[in-house]
């Protein structure tokens, strides 16, 4: 080492713990700025030390002393002080606790140690942070089973049970940063599962959200604990879903995260690498600290240098005490970190219940510039490492899948997961739909989970009551001696009701319309497009609960809740696509249950229908829709404008020319995608919820101009109660196709449905400030936001 020193007049750098995706990310980022690096891992076998980044490997156990008497070993060899860089926390803290020692052969940059102790141990941080005022969860050191009893009649559930340090022994056992518990049972039984790999455990309140809200910022700072660099990025998935470590994340700016990071590390003077997790808690609107790691690099850290802003080597050099190299600020650009082998568990997962496609998860990928990994000139961590994983899985070691039930290690814990029998499909989903309506799906395929996402969005959570509908999926359903009512389309036997075609595919589907509304059952033969009824059934049992289906948008624009309604095609979706653009929060589209004091309006997220003339204005939404779709559209409008130029006579006579015109209306339905709502306003997606401030009831009219005008709130009920019966035309047919089969049963809340919903509307709607907008369609979706915005404000900033 002493020629190659002397060779690239840089002091080498010490990379402690190869053997981890930071680790090789960390040699590599050293080795590509003419650093000699050396390498300790623990593991000989890892992909990440078959590494070229390293002029040397040495093998030895980073989890102990054997670390600290290596480091001993190799100083004399050096003709100057290396730079040591640990990868680990628990390096970070043999080092922290051994740095007189290691001082006479190594520079390192770390607090004083009772911070890197205080900052290390979660437990410890928890305090720190609770006497600070700093926004943490709320959290609970436990040691003994005694102390879980007593935590788990204290928590809000679900929590979440993680160690105050990642042990060796916990790495052992385990990938998970963590286990997620839903009951106070599940948490017990989670730490008498733990409790033998660490020597202390940390139960913390789940903070509500997506895996989107979890954001991070990566900074160095000097040692007057000012920031050199500072990074800031989110996640986009994790592996193992949850609670696991990111393996899709995107480079944000977010300076409220950014400034978090800094005012919470100068607080307590730290010098060197900061690294700070935070979840944005949408309900209450602030950022909560997850956890802190100091003194070492994480994965995002080689993102930074890839996009300029060059974390690692600003380390390096500012602990070598050479000048540091100039980096551009961070732009914001959503550049984007993979670790493309665990991605792939994730999105596999996610597809299995339904919440991913092929084609999103394709979308996600857009504007990669790291893989965890991957490298043209040095490949063989990336292969090693899928190599290594298809070896696990062939042996039944691993899999791409989180199993439902099964007790394996390495994975963390969902919602029912105390079972210990493992099932190669998931058993059951749940999705509770704002605490109004639960639903239990029951042995769906995956492509059943995907069809009934597609029709309910977002709204998979666990239900802690009895559901409101099963569904329950068969791979066979016999209908012996079925006798028609609709031909091919509907039939019954003496064993009930059939549906016998979805989204025009055959299907059967066996539905009991005696009990819409209250608790009920649909079975379907598994491999549908949709389940028929679905949304009618939802409908029904929230209006049965006195709450109003209603046809609808809802948004949050500067504080005030805005509803939108009106019949199909008159403007409802343009409005908030018109205000969302500007800043205001998604709540729902399509469809929104209003309660009947008009105090609180949910969204139920179901995929949104674009046209092509919205895609024109929405270059965010349009760059998720295929090149070919694209195409498409034009083609038709290309053609519809040349059909419309040619006379009725001449050339409009020729049989080619008539079989275009009565084909363009069939065509023009064709103009639109439907894209989850998530893709279409990203972070302005809130949490489905608000309060009805101000109601707008959308009109399209021939003439050019966009009217806003006062309206009486009540005739808006009136006519809002005939549309919403409108919408359920399709249940009331079949219901009577129902009656037809069984005159003898029947369903009263669907025959006087009309008479609740105007009822429970009125109400709602009554002393609401509101407005009829008229415009024609389509609109332009600028027009239409200033001719709305001056009635969507505040009644008090009106009157200033």
């Amino acid at each position: 080492m002493k020629e190659t020193d002397k060779v690239s007049g840089l002091p080498p750098a010490v990379v402690v713990g190869l053997d981890s995706v930071t680790g090789l990310q960390s040699a590599r980022v050293l080795a590509r700025n003419g650093v000699q690096v050396l390498g300790i891992a623990r593991d000989p076998r890892h992909p990440c030390v078959r590494t070229r980044a390293c002029a040397r490997v040495v093998v030895a156990d980073t989890t102990g002393d054997e670390l600290v008497e290596t480091l001993e070993k190799l100083g004399p060899d050096w003709s100057s002080p290396a730079v040591l860089l640990p990868c680990t926390d628990l390096s970070v803290l043999l080092i922290s606790r051994n740095r007189e020692t290691l001082r006479t052969w190594y520079r390192f940059a770390l607090p004083d140690p009772h911070v890197v102790e205080m900052l290390v141990d979660k437990a410890s941080f928890v305090f720190h942070a609770q006497k600070q005022g700093l926004p943490v969860p709320r959290s609970f050191p436990v040691r003994e089973r005694r102390e879980a009893v007593e935590v788990a009649g204290q928590l809000r559930f679900p929590c979440i049970l993680k160690p105050w340090v990642k042990t060796a022994e916990w790495k052992k056992n385990t990938s998970a940063k963590a286990f997620k518990a839903f009951t106070a049972e599940e948490l017990l039984v989670l730490f008498d599962r733990c409790s033998g790999w660490t020597d202390m455990l940390l139960v913390q309140e789940w903070v509500a959200g997506e895996e989107t809200d979890l954001y991070t910022c990566n900074g160095y700072f000097d040692a007057r604990a000012n920031p050199l660099v500072l990074y800031t990025s989110r996640k986009l998935r994790q592996w193992p879903p949850g609670v696991g470590e990111g393996c899709l994340a995107e480079e944000c700016q977010n300076a409220a995260v950014a400034e978090e990071t800094v005012r919470m590390f100068r607080s307590v003077g730290l010098h060197g690498f900061g690294y700070l997790e935070l979840k944005h808690d949408r309900q209450n609107s602030r950022y909560l600290i997850i956890e802190p790691n100091i003194g070492r690099p994480t994965g995002r850290a080689a993102l930074a240098d890839a996009r300029g802003v060059p974390l690692l080597f600003t380390a390096y050099s500012d602990i070598a005490g050479l000048p540091l190299p100039a980096h551009s600020p961070q732009n914001g650009s959503r550049a984007k970190w993979i670790y493309l082998r665990r991605d792939l568990q994730a999105a596999y997962h996610h597809w299995r219940r339904g919440e991913l496609s092929l084609k999103a998860w394709m979308c996600s990928l857009r504007n990669l510039k790291k893989d965890a990994l991957f490298a043209w000139n040095d490949p063989a961590p990336f292969w090693l490492d899928l190599l290594a994983a298809a070896k696990k899985y062939r042996h039944g070691a691993a899999s791409l899948n989180v199993p439902e039930g099964a007790d394996v290690p390495g994975k963390p814990l969902e919602r029912g997961e105390v079972r210990t029998a493992a099932a190669s499909e998931p058993q059951e989903i749940d999705y509770d739909i704002h605490g109004i309506v639960g639903i239990k799906l029951i042995h769906p395929s995956p492509s059943d989970a995907r069809a009934v996402a597609a029709q309910l969005g977002p709204m998979q959570r666990p239900l802690t009551r009895r559901p409101d509908i099963v569904v329950r999926f068969v791979r066979s359903l016999p209908t012996p001696d079925l006798r028609y009512v609709e031909l091919h389309k509907s039939g019954f036997n003496s064993s009930g009701f059939f549906f016998l075609e979805s989204k025009k595919r055959r299907a059967r589907v066996k539905v009991e319309f005696d009990q819409l509304g209250k608790r009920c059952e649909m079975i379907c033969e598994s491999g549908l497009r949709q389940v028929p009824l679905l949304m009618a059934a939802v409908h029904l049992t929230a209006l049965d609960k006195r709450w109003v289906p209603l046809h609808a948008s809802a948004f949050v624009h500067e504080g005030v809740g805005i509803l939108v309604t009106g019949w199909a095609k008159g403007g409802k979706t343009e409005a908030l696509l018109a205000f969302a653009r500007r800043g205001a929060q998604y709540v729902g589209d399509e469809w929104v249950l209003l309660d009947e004091d008009g105090q609180r309006m949910y969204g139920i997220p179901e995929n949104i229908r674009l046209w092509d003339w919205h895609l024109e204005n929405l270059p965010e939404a349009r760059a998720h829709v295929g090149l070919g779709q694209r195409l498409f559209f034009r083609g038709v409008r290309g053609l519809d404008r040349l059909q419309a130029r040619l006379p009725e006579n001449g050339l409009g006579r020729f049989l080619p020319v008539r079989v275009v015109r009565e084909a363009m209306p069939a065509l023009r339905r064709q103009l639109n995608v439907q894209l989850p709502p998530q893709l279409v306003f990203g972070s302005g997606i809130g949490p489905f919820v608000g309060k009805p401030q101000k109601v707008f009831f959308m009109m399209s009219h021939e003439d050019p101009s966009i009217v806003v005008a006062p309206a009486d709130p009540d005739e808006i009920a009136k006519q809002m109660a005939a549309s919403v019966r409108y919408e359920l035309l399709p249940l009331l047919a079949n219901y009577l196709a129902y009656r037809f089969a069984f005159p003898e049963r029947g369903n009263e809340l669907i025959e006087r449905a009309h008479e609740v919903q105007y009822s429970l509307l009125s109400r709602a709607l009554a002393g609401k400030e509101a407005y009829v907008v008229r415009h024609p369609y389509p609109c332009s979706l600028d027009r239409l936001y200033e001719e709305m915005r001056p009635f969507c404000v505040a009644q008090e900033r009106r009157a200033a």
